[in-house]
C-alpha cells in the first residue's frame, strides 16, 4: 500500500485496492513502524470523513 501512496494514489483507493478500510490500513502501519505513513493515513481518513464545504 505505501508504494501505491508514494505513486500518488490517493490514500482512500490505496486502501480498497489491497482490501482494507483506511482505519485498518493506520492501526498496521503504526503496529510495524511506519509512523509517517499512519499519520498520512490518518490525515486522509479525517479528510475524507469531514463534510464538503
Amino acid at each position: 500500500m505505501e508504494h501505491l501512496i508514494a505513486g500518488s494514489v490517493w490514500p482512500p483507493h490505496a486502501a480498497r485496492r489491497v482490501g482494507w478500510s483506511l482505519e485498518t490500513a493506520e492501526r498496521a502501519a503504526a503496529r510495524h513502524g511506519r509512523h509517517e505513513l499512519a499519520a498520512r493515513l490518518a490525515a486522509a481518513r479525517r479528510q475524507h470523513l469531514s463534510p464538503s464545504a
